[in-house]
């Protein structure tokens, strides 16, 4: 499952803290509406990947889901680099 990997609990880690530093509250606000629509996303695709498994049919859900997820994290890493510019988070 993909919400259960490291790499993904370490960059929901990383996310969370940058966004807690942002100062602005309405785009700390937009941003944390962004992690919570890629962790939702990320959750609907594990679904769906066990759904497939056990049913053993394909599913085009998948690839919608992967480019949902896609474009969340590119939203969440330019929401963060644009307030968040003197920094790495």
């Amino acid at each position: 499952m993909l919400q259960n990997t490291s790499q993904f609990r370490e960059d929901i880690a990383r996310y969370t803290a940058a966004i807690d530093r942002i100062s602005h509250e309405q785009e700390k606000l937009s941003a944390k509406k962004l992690l919570t629509d890629l962790v939702h996303q990320v959750k609907h695709l594990d679904d769906v990947h066990t759904e497939m498994i056990y049913s053993k049919q394909m599913s085009s859900t998948g690839n919608e889901l992967k480019s949902n997820i896609s474009t969340i994290r590119k939203n969440l890493e330019t929401t963060l680099k644009s307030y968040l510019k003197d920094s790495y988070y």
